[in-house]
């Protein structure tokens, strides 16, 4: 009996994890940054961890079952470690949908200021809430600025950003960090003052000639798609990128 409640367990845990595994392989791919792409060599470790983590929630929970039956004893070490596993899995249950929600459209930005309130002097927990809020486009645009200059790219992806800040952002942000430019400059709230500012940062100064050239590839390329952009300009990326 006991090595048949083993392969249960053992075949759910890695169901478990094998679909949790496979859906960070699905946003890493949708993500299509190089920052995110070094959440490729991640997986093995999540989908071992994840195995682990199942494995003893279901032994935990396979023994309260005992218990209430009064199969096992309420006294028995493992009763009673059961009883703990247990309750800090449900309470970080509750913590990660409690963050999860911050993702939903329907929180408001008052909301999402309180949960990023609730975790941030908790490392772990403030960078996960920061990745919940941060996706959202209610999310408080002091946070969305702080996160962009911070090289966030979730946040310089964030539809909420105001075509101000996007501004404002653009002037602030170094051309080396062309990967950010890049995002603000396919931003569907880019204006064309914007478009301006990033025509006039390809000329100025770079640490390295690698990096104006990826500036101009990524950033100018993403500007010769752009509604705002006017078609004088549009013709003169098309010469100069050599589209």
């Amino acid at each position: 009996m006991k090595t048949n409640l083993w392969w249960v367990i053992s075949i759910v845990s890695f169901l478990v994890a094998s679909a949790i595994s496979f859906k960070m392989y699905r946003d890493i791919g949708e993500d299509k940054s190089s920052t995110a792409a070094i959440g490729y060599l991640v997986i093995p470790f999540v989908f071992i961890f994840v195995v682990i983590a199942s494995a003893v929630f279901l032994w935990a929970a396979n023994n309260i079952v005992l218990v209430v039956r009064s199969l096992q004893p309420w006294s028995q070490f493992s009763s009673i470690l059961s009883f703990v596993i247990v309750t800090v899995y449900l309470i970080g249950f509750a913590v990660i949908y409690d963050i999860h929600r911050g993702s939903k459209p329907e929180q408001s930005t008052d909301s999402l200021k309180a949960l990023y309130e609730r975790y941030k002097n908790v490392p772990l927990l403030r960078s996960l809430a920061l990745g919940s809020i941060v996706s959202n486009e209610n999310a408080p645009t002091d946070l969305l600025e702080r996160e962009v200059k911070n090289s966030n790219y979730q946040a310089s992806q964030n539809p909420g950003l105001p075509a101000d800040l996007i501004e404002k952002l653009i002037v602030e942000i170094p051309g080396e960090n062309w990967g950010i430019l890049c995002n603000l400059a396919g931003h569907k709230n880019l204006n064309e003052n914007s478009v301006t500012l990033l025509l006039d940062k390809a000329n100025s100064k770079f640490e390295t000639e690698e990096d104006r050239k990826s500036y101009k590839d990524c950033v100018l390329g993403q500007l010769r798609f752009q509604e705002v952009t006017p078609e004088k300009i549009k013709k003169m990326l098309e010469k100069q990128l050599g589209y």
